[in-house]
C-alpha cells in the first residue's frame, strides 16, 4: 500500500511540473521571423461547417500574420472527425480563401488526425514546395509542443501564440488537456520512435 502512494504521488508530482510548464510556456513572449509558409495545425468544425472558437483564433491568426506579409502561403491541417461536416483543412482552407487569401497560396493536409501528424504532413508539403521556414499558429497553451514537433521535422519554426479561449474554465481545459497529452508524446517518443520517423 506504501508503494503504491509513492507511486501516485510520484505520478502526480510529475504531472504537476508538467502543467506548470505548460502554464509558464502559454504566455512565454515570441517573435515571429518573416518565414515560407504559416502553419494552422487542426482544430474541431462544427455541425454547420464553421470553425470551432479555438479553430477560429487561429486561422484569424494566421490570415493576420498573411496580411502582414509574415509569409506568402499558409498550410492547414486536420482530417475529418466522426463529428464533423467535413474535413478541417477543407474548412479551413475555404475560411481563408473568402477572406481574400489566394487559393494557390493555401495547401491543405486532410490526412492528419493528431498533433504528431499535423506537423508530419505539413513537413511533407513544405517538402514539395521547396518551403523551409514557418511559423505556426496555434493556441498558447499547444504552441511549445507544436514547435517541438515541427522542429523535430526539420522545419525552421518560429510561433504565433493565440488565445486559448474566451472562459477561464476553457483555457483551464486546455492546459490540463495539453499536459497528458506532452506525458503521453514523453512515452512515445519512448516506445514508438517510428511515430517521428
Amino acid at each position: 500500500m506504501r508503494a503504491l502512494l509513492w507511486i501516485l504521488m510520484t505520478i502526480g508530482a510529475i504531472e504537476a511540473c508538467v502543467f506548470l510548464f505548460v502554464c509558464v510556456s502559454a504566455v512565454k513572449k515570441r517573435s515571429v521571423r518573416p518565414c515560407d509558409a504559416i502553419i494552422v495545425p487542426g482544430c474541431r468544425v462544427l455541425e454547420n461547417g464553421q470553425p470551432s472558437t479555438a479553430l477560429l483564433y487561429r486561422l484569424q491568426a494566421a490570415y493576420d500574420a498573411w496580411q502582414r506579409g509574415i509569409a506568402p502561403s499558409v498550410i492547414v491541417c486536420g482530417a475529418r472527425g466522426s463529428d464533423e461536416p467535413m474535413p478541417e483543412g477543407e474548412a479551413m482552407k475555404k475560411w481563408l480563401v473568402q477572406k481574400g487569401v489566394p487559393g494557390k497560396r493555401v495547401f491543405a493536409d486532410v490526412r492528419s488526425r493528431n498533433t504528431i501528424e499535423n506537423m508530419k504532413y505539413a513537413a511533407q508539403i513544405m517538402k514539395e514546395n521547396g518551403f523551409r521556414t514557418a511559423a505556426v499558429a496555434t493556441s498558447d497553451y499547444h504552441l511549445a509542443r507544436t514547435l517541438f514537433l515541427a522542429r523535430k521535422r526539420g522545419i525552421e519554426a518560429s510561433g504565433i501564440p493565440v488565445p486559448g479561449g474566451r472562459r477561464v474554465c476553457t483555457r483551464l481545459t486546455g492546459r490540463v488537456r495539453e499536459t497528458i497529452s506532452l506525458t503521453l508524446l514523453f512515452f512515445r517518443m519512448i516506445f514508438r520512435p517510428s511515430l517521428f520517423q
